[in-house]
């Protein structure tokens, strides 16, 4: 009788795919941060998203000034 051997395959999901499936990991939030406006691209065409607040803001908060050069 020949013995098997067994592998374990660790695969790791995107944030998307951690999202979809309701599984994200709490322990790697971001601290409270502004996310800029942009453009998102999908089947039914191209949508304006405005800015929004992500993270945990008991991690603390990232702020930032913005410069127009020229």
């Amino acid at each position: 009788m020949v013995s098997g051997e067994h592998y374990r395959v660790a695969i790791k999901l995107s944030r998307v795919q951690q999202r979809r499936l309701g599984t994200t990991d709490t322990q790697n939030t971001t601290r409270l941060h502004t996310v800029r406006g942009h453009f998102k691209i999908r089947k039914t065409g191209i949508f304006w998203w405005p800015h929004f607040m992500r993270g945990d803001p008991q991690k603390g908060a990232i702020t930032k000034d913005y410069t127009v050069v020229k």
